[in-house]
């Protein structure tokens, strides 16, 4: 009985540890085919949202380009980004001057008075390098979160264009 025993174990060891190695392996390359996927929704996610960051840039290029801007026209230029924010569905948009003083909000009836950037930092950023800058969210006048795209263009004077997009257009991206 002993005898039989020890031939049945001697058999069943190389087996249990041939599906021990086999389940390793598939373990292993489960894992592998998991951190694959996730490296390819990342790299699709941020694709997206490198498209819709660029796409509000490019807009506020091309606004910053206006003749109205250029002349300093600036209830002209504040009934266009009015528009162009409605059609672009963003939150507002903002000029502000070379000193980072709000020119409008288009928020606020124009020439209303403005106490300011939400987010300054962004603001002397942009200013700064001269190039795009992407704010941190905010909350400022508004209860839901948003976050400031600024271009700082140079048309008859140094400003920065700031699109103003509430953080669900980022949500959006990511869900699509």
């Amino acid at each position: 009985r002993c005898g039989r025993f020890l031939l049945d174990a001697s058999v069943l060891q190389p087996l249990a540890i041939m599906g021990a190695l086999a389940l390793a392996y598939l373990v292993h390359e489960r894992q592998q085919a998991t951190q694959r996927s996730a490296m390819a929704l990342s790299r699709a996610l941020a694709t997206a949202l490198d498209a819709e960051l660029n796409a509000a840039i490019a807009a506020l290029r091309t606004l910053g380009q206006s003749d109205e801007l250029r002349l300093a026209e600036f209830a002209a230029f504040y009934r266009t980004a009015s528009r162009v924010a409605r059609q672009e569905g963003w939150r507002a948009m903002v000029l502000l001057d070379q000193h980072g003083q709000v020119v409008f909000r288009t928020t606020r009836p124009f020439g209303a008075r403005d106490s300011g950037p939400v987010e300054p930092e962004s603001v002397a950023q942009a200013l700064a390098l001269g190039r795009p800058v992407i704010g941190g969210v905010t909350r400022g006048s508004q209860p839901d979160p948003a976050f400031a795209v600024r271009v700082p263009v140079q048309a008859g004077g140094r400003y920065v264009l700031t699109a103003v997009l509430p953080t669900d257009r980022v949500l959006n991206v990511l869900q699509r």
